[in-house]
């Protein structure tokens, strides 16, 4: 019968161990979902902005979904102000009108960060 030597078990145990360990710290964080958008240097939280007004009449709807369409090509300014509006429509739930105005205070910064074009 041939007997194993504890030296060339516990190099293979080793390995073993530290590729458990590497899964589980691999495992220990997971996003939480979306994550705000970073646009020159300021967080824009759009995930969360839509995500707030989900159940919202429609018209509301598509004034959050043209906050985030001007976003997207650069119209800081417009979507600055049609997030204005959203902040003082009449019937928003308490969450939402805190999500409107933090995406308001956010897009109000980025306006202010965001260096102007001279026109064409």
């Amino acid at each position: 019968m041939k007997m194993m030597h504890w030296n060339s078990v516990i190099p293979a145990a080793s390995w073993v161990l530290a590729a458990g360990l590497l899964l589980l710290a691999g495992c220990e964080q997971k996003p939480k979902g979306p994550q705000p958008t970073v646009i020159n240097g300021v967080e824009v939280d759009l995930a969360k902005f839509q995500q707030a007004f989900l159940n919202a009449a429609p018209e509301v709807q598509t004034s959050v979904s043209r906050v985030h369409l001007a976003v997207r090509y650069g119209q800081y300014a417009q979507a600055e102000a049609m997030a204005r509006k959203i902040v003082h429509l009449p019937g928003l739930t308490e969450a939402q009108q805190a999500v409107a105005q933090e995406v308001h205070r956010q897009l109000q910064e980025l306006v202010r960060r965001t260096p102007t074009r001279p026109p064409p």
